[in-house]
């Protein structure tokens, strides 16, 4: 416990060091956004679709991780071997890719949070299947911030395919950002409050909570235990 309230305490300081010499610049730009209540009636549809999407398929990430995650096992030659095919996918997805997939997947988000709508389908499935296998195989590459990419990718293309919510572009990218990231790691609150501070879109809080809930809901549905306490117990596991 001690070494836990250290470790709170650092950070913090750390924190407020950076926030006095860098200022308190939102991480994916001042969005902003403004919404009301009568003006959400003709979203209501983009908004519940992309939070079940996004539940569907954050749900299908984290099953498809703990399935796979599990099978590499064995010698050292049959664990090298599958970490070999493994990193060749990320290769072979990032060649295709022209790089879009490499990386954090913050410029392409900024991008997409710009009214950039080029990425399409193709970065969306890509770029799924290249964080499912960095995570599988344990290459550095993180979660948070590719998973926040895909829920905007999700966003941009679901808007591109229902032809709608061109005025409120960003607020449903915000809103599909936070429903993928909830999906995932299953905390709908974190989740929220994560995206809505690195967008400065804290107005957002009621709609991005409703919609985080739902997606987590629907993700728990297609995996029940969620992705990190399974991921800790394998770890505790092996380090005893």
């Amino acid at each position: 416990k001690q070494a836990i309230i250290l470790i709170i305490i650092i950070t913090g300081l750390t924190f407020l060091l950076l926030l006095f010499l860098r200022g308190n610049e939102p991480y994916l730009g001042n969005l902003n956004i403004h919404w009301s209540l009568a003006g959400l009636y003709g979203l209501i549809l983009p908004i519940l679709s992309i939070s079940l999407i996004c539940g569907f398929f954050g749900g299908l990430f984290s099953k498809l991780i703990i399935t796979l995650i599990n099978k590499i096992t064995g010698s050292k030659t049959k664990v090298f071997t599958i970490i070999f095919i493994l990193g060749s996918i990320i290769a072979v997805l990032n060649y295709l890719s022209d790089g879009s997939v490499a990386g954090s997947g913050l410029l392409e988000t900024i991008q997409i949070l710009n009214f950039n709508f080029t990425f399409g389908f193709e970065f969306v499935w890509m770029k799924f299947l290249a964080t499912l296998v960095s995570v599988i195989s344990v290459i550095p590459g993180g979660l948070f911030m590719p998973s926040i990419s895909i829920g905007a990718g999700f966003g941009a293309l679901w808007i591109d395919i229902l032809g709608s919510g061109a005025q409120n572009y960003q607020l449903i990218i915000v809103l599909s950002m936070t429903a993928y990231l909830s999906a995932v790691i299953r905390a709908p609150i974190t989740a929220s409050l994560v995206i809505l501070e690195v967008t400065n879109s804290l107005n957002l809080l009621p709609l991005a909570i409703i919609i985080a809930f739902i997606s987590n809901f629907i993700s728990s549905k297609i995996q029940e235990r969620t992705l990190f306490t399974v991921l800790s117990e394998k770890f505790a596991n092996e380090k005893s």
